[in-house]
């Protein structure tokens, strides 16, 4: 077997679809939640983060300017 391809090629891509390798959300969480209390001056309920995750970055941004 002959391999043409030389160090610089790509060969395979890998994508995180849904938490499959990384499980980010708790860092999202974290940055939203750091980001309210630098903003407001306080903390955002338990009831209303547990409500984030899977909304776009907008809706979550709507949401907390409430």
């Amino acid at each position: 077997m002959v391999n043409n391809m030389d160090r610089n090629t790509i060969i395979a891509a890998l994508f995180d679809f849904d938490g499959v390798v990384v499980n980010s959300t708790p860092m999202h969480l974290a940055g939203w939640e750091s980001a309210y209390e630098t903003i407001f001056g306080q903390s955002i309920a338990k009831e209303v983060l547990e409500t984030l995750p899977g909304q776009s970055t907008r809706a979550i941004a709507e949401r907390l300017a409430q």
